[in-house]
């Protein structure tokens, strides 16, 4: 079980390191006390740490295993959340290519040529990033059959 990193009680855990090591003292007390108890104390000291080192990795992988699973779940249920968003939600190059949108987006926006109203606005989010902060949120609203939308530049780091 021991790598070249480093020995068997260096797998451990800290506090697993103490219970072994207050176990240790208890078998050498048992052996001073009677010598006959000297064999099977080490081999069941020796057992101990083996046991301690397997159950060690075996956890280790399934809290590996569960962490990709929560990833995955939540990676799922973020995409149903976006797509099925009651919000109209796109996602746009900086030349105003659009790369995703939502649902609701497509049905919103179904007879609307959308990109002459998208890349004139993406032009004027892109000057302003470029004479501002890089990092400050920027709001534009556009309209649209006498409705009002805003479009929105978030720090969204992928």
């Amino acid at each position: 079980m021991p790598n070249s990193n480093g020995n068997i009680l260096n797998k451990l855990t800290q506090r697993v390191q103490i219970y072994l090591f207050i176990i240790g003292l208890l078998c050498i007390a048992l052996c001073i006390y009677d010598i006959r108890w000297i064999i099977p104390s080490i081999l069941m000291y020796i057992a101990l740490i083996l046991y301690s080192v397997w159950t060690r990795g075996k956890k280790k992988t399934e809290i590996v295993n569960h962490i990709q699973e929560v990833a995955v779940d939540v990676s799922s249920a973020t995409k149903n959340n976006l797509i099925n968003s009651p919000v109209p939600l796109v996602l746009i190059e900086t030349d105003g290519t659009i790369v995703w949108r939502s649902r609701k987006f497509v049905e919103e926006f179904s007879d609307v040529e959308i990109n002459t109203y998208l890349i004139p606005i993406v032009k004027e989010i892109k000057l302003e990033i470029e004479k501002s902060d890089a990092n400050k949120e920027i709001t534009k609203q556009f309209n649209i059959d006498k409705k009002v939308y805003k479009i929105r530049r978030s720090n969204i780091k992928i």
